[in-house]
């Protein structure tokens, strides 16, 4: 039943994953899960067989289901890693801050304000994009790329007994209005004045001992990404008003997917 359930899971996430990638992309998925439905009917028959008192024939279906796994995972690594159809949480953070970069034109203006003291042929210059750094990390505090973090129990408590895996909503306590009184507004110098600690509640690497190991180079690749594009452009704009007014409150959750610069 478990399996079951695991398999209907995963078609379904690949579905949902399949709809959002170009016509190239959705063709190498298709045969992607074909090789699986196959491999499923495979170790099925297999299964079937040897519980049928069939022993030759499920041996000889289940190195056939492998095959067909095999294939299947090819399949599914060059879709990930040569057409770049994998979850990219750095790409998602780099949209994500252009476009607040983009709805609030007097931080683009700081970011350029900073350049004028940075080599551009330097890139040790970009640890020193300061305020640059800080609009990423913000975006990664309103929009986090990962909302849940996992974590065990060490102890009973009224809410788990020792050894319970809790779900921490990480995109809870960034939006915390009770305990940040920027929750909903776009608010990058939090980070190097300090209210953005860690110590309360604002984790987008995670924290502790399991703490995202990329965070630096996240950062590092998508502030140097952004440096770049500020600096070949005079003008950042949006083709849609995706984002609210400024003095409004940003939306909790949004289609980053959808969104459409501008530049001069």
């Amino acid at each position: 039943m478990l399996i079951a359930v695991g398999i209907g899971a995963a078609a379904a996430a690949g579905l949902v994953d399949g709809s959002r990638t170009h016509e190239q992309q959705q063709r190498v998925g298709l045969v992607h899960a074909a090789c699986n439905t196959v491999a499923v009917g495979l170790y099925s028959a297999s299964l079937t067989a040897r519980l049928g008192n069939r022993p030759l024939r499920g041996r000889m279906s289940a190195p056939a289901g492998l095959a067909a796994v095999g294939a299947g995972g090819l399949l599914g690594g060059h879709l990930a890693y040569r057409q770049a159809a994998a979850f990219d949480a750095a790409a998602i953070a780099a949209f994500n801050t252009l476009t607040l970069l983009a709805a609030h034109p007097g931080l683009a203006d700081r970011a350029r304000d900073e350049q004028v003291y940075r080599d551009a042929e330097d890139p040790r210059g970009i640890a020193e994009a300061d305020h640059l750094r800080a609009c990423v990390q913000e975006s990664l505090r309103l929009w986090p790329t990962a909302p849940a973090i996992l974590r065990d129990s060490t102890r009973d408590d009224p809410l788990a007994p020792e050894g319970a895996a809790v779900a921490v909503i990480s995109s809870f306590f960034h939006r915390d209005a009770q305990t940040l009184d920027f929750a909903d507004r776009s608010t990058p110098d939090a980070w190097p004045d300090g209210r953005a600690e860690p110590a309360r509640g604002i984790v987008p690497f995670s924290a502790g001992p399991a703490a995202c190991p990329g965070r630096n180079l996240v950062l590092f690749t998508v502030t140097a990404l952004l440096d770049t594009v500020l600096r070949r452009t005079t003008d950042l704009d949006l083709a849609d008003p995706v984002l609210p007014d400024p003095s409004r409150p940003l939306p909790h959750t949004w289609n980053h997917t959808a969104v459409r610069l501008l530049t001069a």
